[in-house]
């Protein structure tokens, strides 16, 4: 009976194998850890968890994250934006070259003012400007953030002006010399996020698109009369003729003769562009995809890579430029 008995317990209810103790690890040992892939495409297997194979999960789950957001971005937005931003750091160089006062070899400043005072500047310019802030508009309509964004953007604005504003110190310029940025492109663009920001708190709906659009348009034209016949570079009629405005109003049209700023933007037109911008992402771009979906982006994936970084390419391209002409002027 007790032979019976031991027998049972050496032995499984269910198999004719035989029990065996499970063999003990030694005191400290730990179960290997497991990692499962987490790349939205393919969970196959387990494998355990090195320091190498747990950095190499930890690549390919950053990998598969920067591939579904690449895959997510609208790369004609992308696109359009980098060939705007190149443009705007060319001018800003044409500029630098005849404004700056700087010893540079006669046929560079005589290339520079040939392109400054040239028809093309005259008009791709403003239309530059205007197709930056549709896109800028566009691309607000995909976030929720805008307020903290707009912000964050008005914050590099102000350093940028006091940056700018020291240099005038040292260097000791003068009038229209100077070299202060008090309501540049990246002041205005920051205005216009703001804006952007607090209309995304009204909930959306057609009611809503209308009041973007009557406000786009208001703003458009106010600020297009006041670039035409305030502003002394647009303006056919004499100095006496114009209007007098307080100064600080040339923050938010345009009024050279009292306001100076070496890059100048104020919030109108701008904004009117800017809300037209809104608007087309609200409604052509509802499902925050994009409109060529299949289209090979290969050939053209330079500008759009510069379009996503169009914020660092202004600063990069600006700090370049400089740099470049004040080694060829040393030289000179």
């Amino acid at each position: 009976m007790k032979e019976a008995t031991e027998k049972k317990k050496l032995s499984v209810s269910n198999t004719d194998e035989p029990l065996t103790e499970k063999p003990k690890k030694p005191i400290g040992e730990s179960e290997p850890m497991l990692v499962v892939a987490n790349d939205n495409e393919s969970t196959d297997g387990v494998t355990f968890a090195s320091d190498e194979n747990r950095s190499h999960g930890a690549k390919q789950v950053f990998k598969a994250y920067r591939a579904k957001k690449m895959k997510n971005r609208v790369w004609e937005i992308d696109l359009l934006r980098g060939i705007f931003i190149l443009l705007v750091v060319m001018d800003h160089f044409f500029f630098d070259i005849v404004g700056m006062g700087l010893d540079l070899p006669a046929g560079l400043e005589k290339f520079g003012w040939y392109y400054y005072n040239h028809t093309f500047r005259e008009y791709i310019k403003p239309a530059v400007v205007a197709g930056f802030m549709i896109l800028c508009g566009i691309s607000s309509s995909f976030t929720r953030n805008n307020l903290i964004r707009g912000l964050k953007l008005l914050a590099i604005a102000m350093g940028l002006t006091l940056i700018t504003f020291v240099a005038d110190k040292v260097m000791g310029n003068v009038g229209r010399n100077r070299l202060i940025i008090t309501c540049g492109i990246l002041h205005c663009l920051a205005g216009c996020i703001i804006i952007g920001g607090l209309i995304s708190l009204i909930p959306k709906g057609k009611a809503t698109n209308k009041l973007i659009l009557l406000g786009a348009l208001v703003f458009l034209l106010v600020g297009l009369y006041f670039q035409h016949y305030f502003n002394s570079y647009y303006s056919t009629f004499d100095t006496e003729f114009k209007l007098s405005f307080p100064r600080f109003w040339g923050i938010f049209v345009y009024n050279v003769n009292h306001y100076y700023t070496s890059d100048y933007f104020p919030l109108l037109p701008a904004l009117g562009y800017f809300l037209f911008g809104l608007l087309f992402g609200r409604v052509l771009y509802k499902d925050k995809v994009s409109l060529f979906p299949e289209a090979n982006t290969k050939p053209v994936a330079w500008l759009c890579f510069a379009g996503r970084y169009s914020l660092w390419f202004y600063f990069i391209g600006q700090v370049v430029a400089l740099g470049t002409l004040f080694l060829i002027s040393a030289l000179n």
